[in-house]
């Protein structure tokens, strides 16, 4: 059963045409989207959705979603890391990341890492990452040296490729790491 779901959804860059999320509100659109999924709350007691405000970009404001969250002294027993931008061109994140890997990777990479605590402390804890079947497009495996894409040349579909390779190798590496949650 899910008790708290913790999930974080991120906007990072303006568009002219404001989506779903922008003219309704990210939070009402989130929880009605996982409401939709889980069943309304009201139909077990022991759910509840939990909406955090965070740009998973802004390695701040994950570190602030973190401290909040830890003031509430509530349980974590789900982290769904779900989040992800394609951008046409290179653009920088407020930290001076490639923005796609901020917020598809580092971002999630660090919400984790912090959360970790909490999650350690409930039975049965999952994390659960989510990638895409183009981790597997970048054949010569994640560019460690280039992970802003500073040298090579910028590629919307080649950028958002290592960035899902990052998010599977890290749920690999968090799996074989944490025995305690379940990856």
């Amino acid at each position: 059963a899910m008790e708290d779901i913790l999930s974080s959804l991120t906007c990072p860059s303006p568009s002219s045409k404001p989506s779903a999320h922008q003219k309704f509100g990210t939070e009402k659109v989130a929880l009605n989207d996982v409401s939709k999924q889980f069943g309304k709350q009201e139909q077990n007691p022991r759910s509840r959705l939990l909406f955090l405000k965070l740009d998973l970009s802004d390695m701040s404001s994950v570190r602030s979603a973190v401290a909040t969250f830890s003031e509430m002294g509530l349980p974590l027993s789900i982290l769904i890391n779900n989040a992800g931008i394609m951008m046409k061109d290179r653009v920088a994140s407020v930290d001076c990341f490639e923005l796609t890997m901020a917020a598809n990777h580092l971002g999630h990479f660090l919400l984790t890492n912090l959360l970790l605590p909490h999650l350690r402390r409930e039975p049965d804890a999952r994390v659960v990452v989510v990638s895409s079947h183009l981790h597997s497009v970048p054949k010569g495996g994640i560019d460690l040296e280039d992970l802003n894409c500073e040298r090579k040349p910028y590629s919307l579909f080649g950028q958002y490729a290592q960035t899902k390779l990052a998010n599977v190798l890290f749920g690999r590496e968090l799996a074989k790491r944490e025995k305690s949650v379940a990856c």
